[in-house]
């Protein structure tokens, strides 16, 4: 079966076997009638322009003179204009700028607003450091939660004890080097301490205790902020969820709803790992820093305490 359809100023001629059929006045009929209605649902709807567009798309014909038929002049404003020999993607931006630009509809202004309303990246990097600390310390201690709140301030008691152990280690060891060595002589040690001096083995007892409970309470922590962090985030991702949901038609028209949730779930991540790097790296960092640099100043001197910082700060920097 072969279909040619052209225009020659008379009726469209179709092909079909041995027999011709014309068609002109039902194509014509059936494509005002579509226009038509297509015009009045946009009319009411105008949210309905994308579907009238692809309508025009899948319905455009590719329009062929018939073999041995010369098309008429005026006919086909497509054919006449564009100079033969062209290629089709040529003709089809000939065609495209022939075409009449359509007017502003009422959802590209839409569009638009949304366009505006929505936070560029540039607003992003304007916001400041402590509105966002603030917004991440919110969902860590949740009101109507006290359950979550008891295991935040478990977890911090954590990692201060684990803190203040881990500066004691190095103490208890300097201790136990100190009572094994009386007066600098190694080898009248065993004598000079002689079996009731058993003071030290518990000191070498407390060392390896505090080292071990440090290493504990490290852990501990994590077990203990593991549901809190869970529930942020996905409190986080419900907020986000319900604001995707709230915006308007357009804005999902507009955009690629799949990108989107893949940013949703970035940052639902990276909300877990801003709280626990700021509840557990920023702030036990610089209060072990404030512990070591104590107790420098109570063993050694300010000369010890300028050094160890500068290290700290140029490790920081580099």
């Amino acid at each position: 079966m072969r279909r040619v359809a052209s225009f020659m100023g008379g009726p469209t001629q179709w092909r079909w076997g041995s027999r011709v059929l014309w068609k002109r006045q039902v194509l014509i009929a059936s494509t005002a009638l579509s226009e038509y209605h297509l015009r009045s649902i946009s009319a009411l709807s105008p949210s309905l322009w994308n579907c009238r567009r692809l309508f025009h798309q899948a319905t455009r014909l590719r329009l062929e003179p018939s073999k041995g038929v010369p098309a008429a002049e005026g006919t086909n404003t497509f054919r006449t204009e564009c100079p033969q020999g062209k290629t089709e993607e040529e003709k089809r931006k000939i065609q495209k700028q022939q075409q009449p630009r359509r007017q502003k509809t009422a959802v590209k202004e839409k569009i638009q607003a949304t366009e505006g309303s929505i936070v560029s990246a540039e607003a992003l990097s304007k916001i400041p450091v402590y509105r966002v600390v603030s917004h991440v310390m919110r969902h860590l201690w949740p009101p109507g939660q006290p359950m979550y709140r008891v295991l935040v301030v478990t977890s911090v008691i954590c990692v201060v004890t684990a803190k203040v152990l881990k500066v004691a280690v190095p103490f208890w060891f300097k201790m136990v080097v100190d009572a094994l060595a009386p007066d600098h002589n190694v080898a009248n040690a065993v004598v000079v301490l002689g079996p009731l001096q058993l003071g030290v083995f518990g000191m070498v007892a407390a060392y390896g205790i505090t080292r071990l409970t440090g290493s504990l309470t490290e852990e501990l922590k994590s077990a203990l902020f593991a549901p809190v962090g869970s529930h942020a985030s996905t409190t986080i991702a419900m907020e986000m969820f319900r604001k995707l949901h709230s915006l308007d038609l357009n804005f999902h028209l507009s955009r690629e709803t799949g990108v989107i949730s893949k940013d949703l779930d970035r940052g639902s991540r990276a909300f877990w790992s801003l709280a626990y790097a700021l509840l557990f790296l920023v702030i036990p960092t610089a209060f072990e820093v404030m512990l070591v640099c104590t107790a420098l100043q109570t063993s050694a001197g300010l000369s010890f305490i300028a050094t160890a910082l500068s290290a700290v700060f140029s490790y920081i920097g580099w």
